[in-house]
């Protein structure tokens, strides 16, 4: 219609610079086309998602390193020099947890069983008692 991008960011309500970015995403050989764009815009929405540094291999890496009985710590330490991206030896820990829960073995192969998580709430605090402590107001 021969609009200018400022006037179809007025008409649209939009700003001038996403006009001009979504022109720029989705023309084509032959101009802009709203429904191929539509198509485009749709199919990067599907395939969008977040990239996990998790991937399957490194997963396996980490599992055989644990089956050959390294620690954690020393699986984590050692992931850049094999090339891997790093994680905490606290996500191994946690996918030690997941695969056990799910029926695995990985944690019989931990140098030291992992502490029992004890609840706190509802007991009194044992820090910070004086015996035989006299209050401010009983001193001299």
């Amino acid at each position: 219609m021969g609009y200018t991008r400022r006037q179809i960011a007025r008409e649209t309500g939009r700003s001038a610079s996403t006009i001009s970015r979504e022109l720029r995403r989705n023309r084509g050989i032959e101009g802009y086309q709203a429904e191929t764009a539509q198509r485009v815009a749709d199919r990067r929405r599907r395939e969008a998602g977040k990239r996990h540094k998790r991937t399957p291999e490194l997963i396996a890496w980490v599992e055989a390193r644990l089956r050959d009985d390294w620690s954690p710590e020393q699986i984590a330490g050692s992931l850049r020099e094999a090339g891997y991206p790093l994680v905490s030896h606290e996500w191994i820990y946690r996918h030690i947890e997941r695969d056990q829960k799910a029926g695995g073995d990985l944690h019989k192969h931990l140098r030291q069983r992992r502490k029992r998580y004890r609840k706190r709430y509802g007991s009194q605090e044992r820090r910070g008692r004086i015996i035989g402590r006299v209050g401010i107001e009983e001193r001299p």
